[in-house]
């Protein structure tokens, strides 16, 4: 178990919860001698609907994807070495509870004001304001942070150390004073000083984007308005459907897509320029609210120990993927440990039957679990956009009903789950989800997993462990292996209690049809200045 040096991270919803890495520069393949387009169009697929395109109300990996062609960061990170570079700020000083960036001169917003400091500073102090209902405040910017700038610098401090500081201030996407003035202003429109800009959205179709002039403070130095091969318009493509997505590509109805499972193989038999990503592809989240069954510890495990989670890691990633060893599944990872061995009660259906016995439960004449004349009846949220993800929560079901547990699938798009456990009204009102939550670092993850529940916070599983709040808020103010050792600590204070339970991690490829990126792809969350069209 290492540290690594950190990637710039931000927290995102995907057809789960997503937190995406903002990719570094990396050459193309060797072998590949592209020729680049002047003023040519560029279609990527998104496997959902983006929903609201403000990059400082949204955690959505689809906004987050569009967000990086219209929206910039203060740096961007090398993912292979953990480097951070240049990107609006041309220098920077870190300490561990300070950060400064020196803005470069001259970059502007799409409306032609000029980017400052102070519009800078501006974006993180709207984030912590509660009256503005972020949800990246206490995820990615700390609660108790507070910014000022002066002529170029700007300066965020925080009242004690704070992890990966550096990274999570500098990564995130800056909005324009317009946007921050008029936050719905650019919901289904955008005011950033990305290279494109918002001109068209049609909700569960398509987004475009078209590139602006002027831009040159690209990261790295990589790219101007002018480069050859950057796309004059952009289309993002909402395309659920992994085999729609792979036909689209191959017909160049789409010039880049994440491919996985069983239609990786035919991509890959058309020869296409690709480029790896790591995911969490599986995770069973348990709500811990008062009343509810899933907030007994023996129930958490009983119905773990029913699921073979080998099983299940093969339906949910096609075949593709590999068990989960840490909450942490984007690379690079900042700390290097598995906290998921030896935590889990093993696959025994018969062993999960008798800690629901042990625990007061028993078998009706109907074979349904019940304590107290009330029956174990469960709630299953899933996202049902692909094939996969519909056979592993039938999956699940079909082994809790076996148990003898009432279980009612709950299958919907990504906004329908979202919408009923993540940021709903009523807390109450499910059981498990099979959401998943994604970062390369694990500081992302105590705004999810303490504090209040929704709707005052965004502690959607209500959980309230003591140990993993202790270890946390230590890791917090430690550094390199002993921060990583707590973290991992943590970690596994909520796997013992089966409080949530990453399963499994996809391999996945990015493919490219007619185009190429200088970065890497990972979620797609790349700078959206570094794809190039190709002939």
């Amino acid at each position: 178990m290492k540290a690594r040096s950190s990637s710039a991270i931000g927290l995102a919803i995907v057809s789960t919860l997503f937190l995406a890495a903002c990719g570094g520069p990396a050459a193309p393949a060797a072998n590949s001698a592209p020729e680049y387009v002047k003023d040519g169009t560029l279609a990527l697929a998104l496997p959902e609907d983006p929903g609201d395109l403000n990059p400082v109300l949204t955690n959505k990996v689809a906004a987050q994807v569009v967000g990086s062609f219209a929206y910039d960061s203060l740096i961007a990170t090398d993912p292979d070495t953990g480097k951070v570079q240049p990107y609006m700020a041309s220098a920077w000083t870190e300490t561990p509870s300070k950060v400064t960036f020196t803005l470069k001169d001259g970059i502007t917003c799409a409306d032609g004001t000029a980017f400052t400091a102070q519009m800078a500073a501006d974006n993180y102090s709207w984030i912590v304001d509660p009256a503005n209902g972020s949800p990246l405040k206490g995820s990615i910017i700390p609660a108790d942070a507070k910014a000022s700038a002066a002529g170029n610098v700007v300066t965020v401090e925080t009242p004690e150390a704070s992890p990966f500081l550096l990274q999570n201030i500098g990564s995130q996407a800056m909005a324009c004073d317009a946007a921050l003035k008029n936050p719905k202003s650019v919901s289904s429109a955008s005011n950033g000083t990305g290279l494109f800009t918002v001109k068209e959205v049609v909700p569960n179709d398509h987004i475009t984007l078209e590139r602006r002039a002027g831009y040159t403070w690209g990261p790295d130095g990589a790219t101007t308005s002018d480069t050859l091969g950057v796309p004059k318009t952009v289309t993002l493509k909402i395309v659920p459907n992994a085999s729609t997505a792979a036909n689209l590509l191959l017909s160049k109805g789409l010039n880049v897509a994440g491919i996985s499972g069983p239609d990786e193989d035919r991509v890959k038999s058309a020869k296409l320029s690709s480029k790896p990503s790591t995911r969490l592809a599986g995770q069973l989240n348990f709500n811990h609210f008062a009343g509810l069954p899933t907030a007994d510890p023996e129930v958490r495990k009983a119905l773990v120990a029913a699921v073979d989670l080998d099983t299940y890691t093969k339906i949910v990633t096609a075949g593709t993927g590999v068990r989960a060893t840490s909450l942490m599944a984007l690379e690079p990872k900042v700390c290097v440990y598995d906290s998921v061995k030896g935590m889990l009660p093993a696959f025994d259906v018969k062993k999960a039957e008798s800690i629901l016995t042990a625990a007061g439960w028993s078998k009706n004449s109907a074979g349904v679990m019940e304590k107290a004349g009330k029956p174990l009846a469960l709630s299953l949220y899933y996202i049902n956009s692909t094939d996969r993800l519909s056979a592993a929560a039938e999956y699940l079901g079909s082994q809790w009903k076996a148990l003898g547990v009432q279980v009612k699938l709950q299958g919907g798009d990504p906004n329908f789950v979202i919408t009923n456990t993540f940021s709903t009204q009523d807390p109450s009102k499910w059981d498990v989800s099979t959401l998943t939550l994604q970062s390369n670092a694990p500081s992302i993850f105590p705004a999810y997993m303490s504090g209040e529940a929704p709707p005052k916070g965004t502690n959607f599983m209500s959980l309230n462990n003591s140990k993993y709040q202790d270890l946390t808020g230590q890791a917090r103010v430690a550094s390199g292996d002993a921060a990583c050792e707590l973290w991992k600590q943590a970690e596994q204070a909520l796997f013992q209690d089966v409080d949530t339970l990453p399963v499994a991690v996809a391999l996945s490829q990015t493919f490219f049809n007619g185009a190429e990126s200088i970065y890497h792809t990972g979620t797609l969350s790349v700078p959206g200045s570094g794809y190039r069209v190709t002939k």
